[in-house]
């Protein structure tokens, strides 16, 4: 047997799949893992992806797709993060990064803001130790976008934090529907854009959100409220694998991202399984 352990953290940096395409089908009996998030309906996913003979790298991809549609206050495709992987067998923990730095100059009059790494550290991540193809891995959050999905009371209770100040906000006010007030618990939550940029990051791969027409419209959409996100930096960015810093805590080392990424995140999530 083969243990693979994985903890990633994210910060929020910015605010019809085929049949061969489509989530994975349940296969697995018995104990498969767990995983553990900050809301219920991408946890679900995570979980379903277990059960269909993923390993915990598919889980914490599948994990934050989904959550980029159903908790964009912890997981969104404008984010960043650190990810810590340790394999049992190989005795082996390594930290990959894709926390960008928020030190770009911005034009008179414009804030500068962090060029999106989300999606390029997730591919990073899946292509190291994935053992599903990354279409399925992304189908089931576009399903969740496209088809909708209802509020669970983490997302309410953050909308309703969030209040006006949020529905203030042109663009956010037409992510959600247009409303002039938050989403409840329970309500259904369409979400068509986000839905297609998640279509084309399943069939045409996550470069389309770092060049084309596509990392245009990031570019624009930045520009058009008052944010300006360099079109190169943008297409330049990489994650980087990295080694962790080891933390003695009693009779046990803790692996974590090395500094300063450690500092940065905001929420964990943390997935372990054992594999064949």
């Amino acid at each position: 047997m083969r243990q693979f352990a994985l903890a990633c953290a994210s910060v929020a940096l910015a605010a019809c799949a085929g049949s061969s395409d489509g989530p994975p089908e349940p296969v697995s009996e018995g104990f498969y893992g767990a995983a553990v998030g900050d809301e219920p309906r991408a946890v679900l996913t995570a979980r379903d992806v277990l059960t269909a003979g993923g390993d915990a790298v598919d889980a914490a991809v599948a994990y934050y797709f989904a959550a980029a549609v159903t908790y964009p206050a912890a997981a969104s495709l404008g984010a960043g993060g650190a990810c810590v992987v340790y394999d049992a067998e190989a005795n082996r923990a390594e930290a990959l990064e894709f926390l960008p730095p928020l030190t770009a100059e911005a034009p008179p009059g414009m804030r500068a803001v962090a060029v999106p790494g989300l999606a390029r550290g997730l591919y990073a991540l899946h292509s190291r130790y994935s053992r599903l193809r990354f279409e399925q891995l992304v189908a089931p959050a576009e399903a969740l976008a496209r088809l909708g999905h209802r509020v669970s009371r983490a997302l309410a209770v953050d909308i309703d934090v969030a209040g006006e100040a949020l529905m203030a906000e042109p663009g956010m006010r037409e992510a959600f529907g247009g409303r002039g007030a938050g989403l409840g618990e329970g309500e259904d939550f369409v979400q068509i854009d986000l839905g297609a940029t998640l279509t084309q990051i399943r069939s045409r791969g996550v470069g389309a959100l770092y060049t084309g027409a596509l990392a245009r419209r990031l570019v624009d959409g930045a520009s058009a409220v008052g944010a300006a996100l360099d079109a190169g930096a943008l297409q330049a960015f990489a994650p980087v694998w990295r080694a962790t810093a080891e933390l003695e805590v009693g009779y046990a080392v803790a692996h974590v991202p090395p500094p300063p990424t450690t500092a940065a995140v905001s929420s964990l999530a943390v997935f372990a399984m054992t594999v064949s």
